[in-house]
């Protein structure tokens, strides 16, 4: 499940491919009771990443 991977690479520090599970799972999947909580997670993701940059 692309949840899951998604988490899963969070937990392993692993961004970009916790982002491209969570976009796949928005664009394959857009009916998915996981789609409001993959975009939250990816709109968080972006905003640490952002955050770290400075």
């Amino acid at each position: 499940m692309l949840w899951e991977r998604g988490q899963g690479a969070l937990k392993t520090e692993e961004y970009d491919l916790a982002e491209e599970m969570f976009e796949r799972l928005i664009q394959d999947y857009p009916d998915s009771e996981y789609n409001e909580s993959a975009r939250s997670a990816l709109r968080k993701l972006n905003e640490d990443l952002a955050d770290g940059e400075d």
